[in-house]
């Protein structure tokens, strides 16, 4: 005889309730820690974000370390809560902190400002260098619930101050007033990995970012203020309120005409080929279709502009370009490389427009270019739609846009004409 037990309904379905309970415990759990995660993340950042501003502050009163350390401290507390900010105190400094470091409370944050300070294989006495340390500790929301009620987030950074501004510039920007005077749009991608931006402008936007747009330098210094909306991306932070960079070449002359032969302008178009000497081209010089030209080494100077475009090829050594009159374009598939001259009064220079010549230079469409020297537009501005690495080369130029899919590199180089600047602030570190 076989006996069956029947479970009754009532009983498995109290199971499945336990089971379905005990799950719903573990997915909470886990998403919690998700939360906890993302609000760890999120507050480092922003953690690294005040120290960076914070150091760069404390930086400008340097070599002065009392009051280095106090504007580190007050900006970091203006930072750690714009509306009402807390006042720095001083407290009791941990064992082995540097002797040359002030530690502070800002609000339930822990602050240390230190100076002088020494990094490693930088050149800079310590006096004109600071380090700043921060750290918070966060209540967690979901993860006391496996033990774990707080969590401590740290961040550090160096700054400096003297002689320059510890890199070369990459960019002057000259408009004295201007708004947008550096206009960055969509998806504009700008990297001087090596070097600085400087923006002369006093306006409140005199550097305007929108959109999908990344700025990276090694110290970008505006003299007015920034706007900047969408999705943007700076480093470091731009410090504004700097004192201007006069015009680096305001002191070079144009290059004298004295023994220079006369051509018209040349219109060179088809599948052509052909090599141009230096000279002055009192007409326009057009280069388009497939054309192919080579510049001979020396000085070009031109009266009524450039116009490449096409599939044109444009090379040359040892070359400057003088743009006395008309504008400068370059759009189409273009290729150009160019080196300046290595030596004399124009020595790194590629590219050098006339005081008295305002008309705007163009650089568009999928333009290939490998130009080492610098530009210098002193009284005109330099529009970007398109892909361009310059090397070796520094831009000086009264505006300057960058617009749409179109990224800009830099591998900052001042030439020998460049005049040294007189200061400015770093973010070494």
């Amino acid at each position: 005889m076989v006996i069956v037990n029947y479970a009754k309904p009532e009983c498995r379905s109290g199971q499945a309730m336990v089971i379905i309970a005990i799950m719903m415990i573990i997915l909470l759990v886990v998403a919690g820690m998700g939360v906890d995660l993302g609000y760890i993340y999120v507050s480092r950042n922003r953690l690294q974000n005040m120290v960076d501003a914070a150091v760069l502050a404390g930086a400008q009163e340097l070599p002065s370390s009392y009051d280095a350390k106090q504007a580190a401290a007050v900006c970091y507390a203006c930072n750690l809560s714009p509306d009402n900010s807390p006042t720095p105190q001083l407290g009791i400094p941990p064992a082995g902190i540097d002797p040359n470091g002030t530690y502070y409370n800002i609000g339930s944050d822990e602050f240390l400002a230190i100076t002088p300070y020494t990094i490693t294989g930088n050149q800079r006495p310590a006096s004109q260098i600071m380090k700043v340390k921060a750290q918070r500790k966060l209540r967690l929301f979901f993860m006391p619930l496996i033990g774990i009620s707080t969590f401590t987030v740290c961040a550090e950074a160096s700054g400096s101050n003297g002689s320059g501004y510890g890199s070369a510039r990459g960019m002057v920007i000259l408009d004295p007033d201007g708004g947008a005077s550096l206009q960055l749009t969509g998806n504009a991608d700008f990297n001087v990995p090596n070097g600085c931006l400087i923006i002369n402008s006093t306006a409140g936007n005199a550097m305007s970012l929108n959109g999908n747009v990344t700025l990276s330098t090694q110290g970008t210094y505006v003299v007015g203020n920034y706007q900047a909306w969408g999705n943007i991306h700076m480093a470091p932070t731009p410090l504004i309120g700097q004192n201007p960079s006069p015009d680096p070449l305001a002191e070079l002359a144009a290059p004298s005409i004295t023994g220079l032969p006369s051509f018209k302008g040349e219109n060179i178009r088809g599948n052509r080929m052909i090599t141009l000497n230096p000279g002055v081209y009192t007409g326009k010089l057009a280069i388009g279709g497939n054309a192919a030209v080579t510049f001979n080494p020396g000085t070009y100077i031109f009266q009524n502009g450039i116009e490449i475009n096409g599939n044109a090829a444009v090379t040359g050594s040892d070359v400057l370009i003088y743009n006395q009159g008309g504008p400068l374009s370059f759009t189409g598939n273009t290729r150009i490389n160019l080196t300046p001259p290595t030596s004399g009064d124009y020595a790194g220079i590629s590219i050098f427009q006339a005081h008295t010549n305002n008309n705007t230079m163009t650089i568009t469409g999928n333009a290939d270019w490998s130009i080492q020297g610098t530009f210098y537009l002193p009284n005109a501005g330099l529009e970007l739609q398109g892909n361009t690495s310059l090397i070796r080369s520094m831009i000086i130029a009264y505006r300057l846009s960058v617009i749409g899919n179109s990224s800009l590199r830099i591998d900052a180089s001042e030439p020998a004409a460049a005049q040294t600047p007189t200061g400015g602030i770093l973010l070494e570190e």
